[in-house]
């Protein structure tokens, strides 16, 4: 298969030189205007601490939560193995 083959197939979903960019409509421009005019810093050192802080403790949770399970599992699987 070569590339004119595959842009003869594609043809007629997607003709060529006829894309038009998208256009918003008016609430996702104002909410955007909105977002670039904002006093508030979204990347502030306060912030992206708190952010990582959050992240960390879900990570270290579910990491938590895993190895009691997998350690549960192993006792139980022992324990039936047993009898």
């Amino acid at each position: 298969m070569s590339i004119e083959a595959i842009s003869h197939a594609l043809a007629a979903l997607a003709p060529l030189g006829q894309s038009e960019a998208p256009v918003p409509d008016a609430s996702s421009q104002q909410r955007f205007a909105a977002l670039l005019d904002s006093q508030r810093a979204a990347d502030s050192p306060d912030a992206l601490f708190a952010a990582q802080s959050a992240l960390s403790e879900l990570t270290v949770g579910s990491e938590l939560t895993a190895k009691v399970a997998g350690s549960l599992t192993q006792s139980i699987n022992k324990l039936v193995s047993m009898q």
